[in-house]
């Protein structure tokens, strides 16, 4: 049940640097 927490903060970073990367992409 530890492992829940990191897996969580992995996903929010990972669609957190999406984002962002598709706005940079999208604003040059």
């Amino acid at each position: 049940m530890r492992l829940l927490p990191g897996m969580v903060m992995l996903m929010l970073v990972l669609v957190i640097a999406g984002s962002a990367r598709a706005t940079t992409d999208v604003m040059p």
